[in-house]
């Protein structure tokens, strides 16, 4: 679909192909484990299966220099929905009246149920879904690869809703790592968790000195010209670092918005930046970080803040 560079080529990875025991699937699992499958992702590899009910797909990054399923170097999976998802684990089924986040995934054993290989023509192009709404998982990189892959990876992605049938969209979801020691600072300690006046404010003005973002998914997706739609309350009730907040991306599928997008990100954090070197920015009692405002960039203009 896209080739970043004469080392690497993007194409999709057909469901069948990540079986159960399979040596590309063990190479899959293999470039998730740095962290993610502890902050429990296995969940959401348990769709990577035909029996998902959900039309799934699966872009990998291919080192040109290497052979066989070592070459697999990075990916990115995208799940659809009819409506957009107020977390990736509503995409789960639910399990004996569990919270979504709790429910099992199906038995990827070698022996399990999912090892049969189930029908796979719901999983093929042609019986994908016009319309509707495509959610992207982080990006993941192979730890023993050099090769940047992200940027190559997203962009891919988004050639492929582009390419679909309908009006289809993309979105991504994050939470906002680290709110709740900001919330344990400087919150009034008379809510049960930060209101969404304070996350507001956190997301539009705190900021470093130079005018970058505290959170870090901050200083990713807006700045590939994403705009926030949404932030999700208690969307997450077993993500405490996020104090329960998910934080909805969306990608406008034409590069031009895109790249307009993102300068003008870089223009707010530049003019943020100037408020702190002006005096113009107010400390915010934590970390060397500043409260500072700029005229909002398209990322923040229609934002649903909950």
């Amino acid at each position: 679909m896209s080739e970043p560079s004469s080392q690497v080529e993007i194409r999709e990875i057909p469901i069948g192909d990540l079986a159960v025991g399979s040596e590309l699937n063990a190479r899959f699992e293999s470039i998730h484990e740095r962290g993610w499958l502890r902050h429990g992702i296995r969940r959401w590899l348990g769709l990577l299966s035909p029996a998902s009910k959900h039309p799934v797909v699966v872009l990998g990054a291919w080192d040109l220099a290497l052979a066989g399923s070592a070459s697999l170097c990075g990916a990115i999976v995208g799940v659809w929905g009819d409506t957009p998802v107020r977390r990736f684990d509503d995409l789960l089924p639910a399990a004996d009246g569990l919270e979504p986040e709790l429910a099992q995934v199906p038995d990827t054993r070698a022996d399990g149920p999912l090892a049969q290989v189930p029908d796979t023509r719901a999983h093929t192009p042609e019986a994908r879904p016009s319309g509707g709404f495509w959610h992207f998982v982080a990006v993941t990189k192979a730890p023993d690869t050099e090769h940047r892959v992200a940027n190559p990876l997203l962009e891919a992605a988004l050639d492929f809703v582009q390419s679909q049938q309908g009006a289809a969209q993309a979105r991504t979801l994050s939470p906002i790592g680290g709110l709740d020691r900001v919330w344990a600072t400087l919150g009034d300690g008379q809510q049960h968790g930060p209101p969404a006046a304070f996350v507001r404010q956190c997301l539009e003005s705190l900021c470093t000195a130079d005018g970058k973002g505290h959170f870090p998914i901050t200083w990713l997706h807006p700045a590939r010209g994403a705009t926030l739609e949404a932030v999700l309350h208690d969307s997450r009730r077993d993500e405490r670092r996020s104090c329960g907040i998910t934080l909805r991306f969306a990608y406008d599928l034409d590069p031009k918005v895109r790249a307009e997008n993102a300068a003008a990100w870089a223009a707010f954090l530049a003019a943020r930046g100037e408020a702190v070197r002006t005096g113009q920015a107010r400390e915010a009692g934590i970390e060397d970080r500043y409260f500072a405002s700029a005229p909002l960039p398209p990322c923040f203009r229609d934002t649903d803040w909950g």
